[in-house]
């Protein structure tokens, strides 16, 4: 199947992801805490029955053990952390300053990753990421309030801890089992959520159906389609495609939320994906001189 069409198929995902999180939590009303519960166990359920059928062994107890050789504590709390501070940043926080500090924190922590460890950007790349990040910044100037400090912190770790989980995944060689692997990892911590999730809000239909259908859904099948297709992409074509989610996610919203389809949409959108456009039409090979030095980090 064509890089791009999976490319597509997954930021597409975890554009649906936001907007899941976003109307259980803004417009439902559900805690964070229980959010991500909620979340990452549907995550998990779906997980398994994707990637046990598919991993070596005649009984579970083995497809469990070698499950467990693929275990990466870094890559479990790399994903613990993303999956707490986005919901909790995403309830106290605009959206338009969201989508600013969140994406702007995913590009800080993959390329400040790649150039520690000699990663090289071409002219057409530089201004690839400009024009990208000037239709961001136009996209969501009209929608920016000061935010909460606290929820602040909480979207840039969430930004930070994905890059790094991507950062991890370009080693990935077995997407399903390793994406399996990472989610179920984080229940010993998902499960300590429940000393917050109890005093939360009581959970409304609506709120649950959106946060089961962000982790068995977009969750699940968005990261193995993500850790599927990024030993395929360069570290710098990896981290500036997913500018283009915030213009999915507005596409979305007018679809599913009703939101207006606007000129500042349509203009943000073109600069965007222009910006995408010229890194990927020169993106260097993936097998950059940092990849070497990339294993003694993760």
């Amino acid at each position: 199947m064509p890089i791009f069409f999976l490319t597509f198929v997954c930021l597409t995902l975890f554009a649906a992801n936001t907007i899941f999180c976003r109307y259980a939590i803004i417009s439902e009303g559900m805690g964070p805490c229980t959010y991500t519960q909620i979340r990452t166990l549907a995550a998990i359920a779906a997980l398994a029955l994707l990637a046990l059928p598919h991993c070596p062994g005649q009984n579970l107890a083995q497809k469990l053990k070698l499950c467990l050789k693929l275990i990466n504590i870094k890559a479990t709390l790399f994903l613990f952390i993303y999956l707490i501070c986005f919901s909790v940043g995403l309830a106290k926080i605009n959206s338009g300053a969201s989508t600013l500090i969140i994406n702007a924190s995913v590009q800080i922590s993959m390329l400040g990753f790649g150039l520690a460890h000699s990663l090289k950007l071409t002219d057409h790349q530089k201004f690839g990421y400009v024009l990208a990040f000037l239709g961001l910044g136009y996209l969501v100037s009209s929608n920016i309030l000061i935010p909460d400090t606290f929820a602040a912190i909480c979207t840039s770790l969430a930004g930070i801890a994905w890059g790094c989980y991507t950062v991890v995944g370009q080693k990935s060689h077995a997407p399903i089992q390793t994406t399996f692997v990472n989610f179920a990892t984080t229940l010993p911590l998902i499960l300590l959520l429940s000393l917050s999730s109890q005093h939360e809000p009581q959970i409304t239909t609506n709120a649950l159906w959106a946060a089961i259908l962000a982790g068995a859904m977009a969750s699940a099948l968005g990261y193995i389609l993500w850790y599927k297709i990024l030993p395929k992409l360069s570290l710098q074509l990896s981290a500036i495609i997913q500018l283009a989610v915030p213009v999915i996610t507005a596409i979305l919203a007018a679809i599913i939320l009703h939101e207006a389809i606007t000129l500042r949409l349509i203009i943000a959108a073109t600069l965007i994906l222009g910006g995408i456009a010229i890194s990927l039409k020169h993106d260097q090979q993936k097998k950059d001189t940092y990849s070497k030095r990339q294993k003694s980090f993760f």
